[in-house]
């Protein structure tokens, strides 16, 4: 579980934030425990006596909160169109989608049994769920939109500059050439895909790591990162697999979707993708001065890998 500021970590914090759920949401637990998932926010299970489960996140890094917070009204949104995989969720007694635990917004959703699981066996259940998703009408939602651009780059340049660490400044140092290799191709891919923005749905944005498999079938959690998007926004971590690019548009068919993803933009959330997610360990640098162990592994990890091969998908050579 994170440890972020002011959270309840202690007995008495458990109890202070029981007592909070009992009085704002009407919810009585005989029990509240950790609950390992996830990556933003301190998140736990609650049980009651009539013998529901509950699912509680706490978000406290601001930076995260914003999107923390947009993400209820997208689930709302899903829940009243039938979409019945994602994790309800559960309104204070006020009638309000969240609430504020001193400095944490907070969230309480129907649990999802089972356990997350992401491997290539799960590609067809995780590609299904998200079909049905895009066929959901879009009418009376107000969600932000994805745009074809090259501020992923441009934002993590700015926070580069607020950076005055010497190791992680030697690290983006020695990396200036890949770090602008990358910036051009974002913005000579932006502006390739930006005149074609139809076949925009409610995209989840980070499917993969949240799929729950269980007894009662699976589920899709975790909708902090949601956003109108073309299907490649979520289709970019495998979509470089002939095979997984091919059981994405056999999926989307099933649901009556006429689309296959495309190159380019397969390409283009890579490199977006890439950047977005160092900013946000930036972000989360500049908040607590501890840099997160997955930015110092940054350019030999699974998201440079999957860049590469985006890259290539256009006919780029290899770097």
């Amino acid at each position: 579980m994170e440890t972020c500021p002011g959270e309840p970590a202690d007995a008495a914090g458990r109890e202070e934030l029981a007592a909070f759920v009992a009085a704002e949401y009407g919810l009585e637990a005989v029990a509240l425990t950790p609950a390992e998932r996830g990556f933003y926010g301190q998140t736990w299970r609650l049980e009651t006596r009539q013998g529901a489960a509950y699912f509680l996140k706490l978000v406290y890094w601001p930076s995260h909160q914003r999107l923390y917070r947009d993400s209820f009204a997208a689930l709302v949104h899903l829940a009243e169109h039938g979409v019945d995989f994602i994790g309800r969720v559960r309104p204070t007694t006020a009638g309000d989608n969240y609430s504020w635990f001193g400095q944490a917004l907070l969230g309480v959703f129907d649990w999802c049994p089972g356990e997350q699981i992401d491997n290539d066996d799960t590609k067809a259940a995780e590609y299904a769920l998200l079909a049905r998703v895009y066929t959901v009408p879009l009418a009376g939602l107000e969600i932000a939109r994805a745009e074809f651009s090259d501020r992923a780059a441009t934002d993590f340049y700015h926070l580069l500059g607020q950076v005055r660490d010497p190791a992680l400044t030697a690290l983006f140092v020695a990396h200036r050439a890949v770090l602008a290799t990358r910036a051009g191709r974002l913005d000579r891919l932006a502006r390739l895909c930006a005149p074609d923005e139809t076949h925009f749905y409610l995209t989840h944005g980070d499917a993969g790591g949240n799929l729950i498999v269980g007894p009662k079938g699976c589920f899709l959690v975790d909708w902090d990162s949601v956003r109108l998007a073309p299907p490649e926004r979520d289709g970019w971590v495998m979509g470089y697999k002939p095979w997984a690019r091919a059981l994405f548009d056999r999926k989307l068919a099933a649901v009556g979707l006429d689309y296959s993803l495309r190159s380019e933009r397969l390409a283009y959330f890579a490199h977006h993708f890439w950047f977005e997610y160092m900013t946000e360990y930036l972000t989360r640098f500049l908040e607590t001065g501890t840099a997160p162990p997955p930015l110092l592994d940054y350019f030999t990890g699974w998201v440079e890998e999957r860049v590469r091969c985006a890259w290539r998908l256009v006919g780029g050579p290899t770097d």
